[in-house]
């Protein structure tokens, strides 16, 4: 855990917003953060971030719609440590990215998408 890094990152994040303000882009916070050969970061480390940078995007623009990550491969045992270390404090994102990877038929995410709705109801 780098705090610096994170500080960096916000400055970057908020710089990014603020230049294409109220352009009606969507802002995603990180791509697969559970794909460890691309950039892992650890769920709890990952949920901080979400939380710090998405108040920033909310600074730099109100109107923003703000992704969390797009984890890969319906990667629960990635979401529930991420979901349980936001508790109460859940960061104001406008939805949470989930690739439906999969090796069977696409209709068979259905199930997947029930298991996600049912985590991500509010609490």
């Amino acid at each position: 855990d780098d705090p610096e890094a994170l500080t960096h990152f916000n400055a970057y994040a908020g710089a990014v917003v603020a230049r294409y303000r109220g352009r009606g882009y969507d802002y995603e916070i990180w791509n697969e953060p559970d794909v460890e050969e691309k950039a892992f970061l650890p769920p709890a480390r990952f949920a901080d971030m979400v939380v710090s940078t998405a108040a920033t995007v909310r600074d730099a623009d109100p109107d923003a719609k703000i992704i969390c990550g797009g984890l890969s491969w319906v990667d629960f045992a990635y979401l529930d440590p991420m979901l349980a270390r936001f508790g109460r404090r859940r960061p104001n994102v406008d939805a949470v990215g989930m690739h439906f990877y999969r090796s069977t038929r696409p209709e068979t995410a259905i199930d997947d998408i029930a298991l996600l709705r049912a985590r991500l109801r509010p609490v």
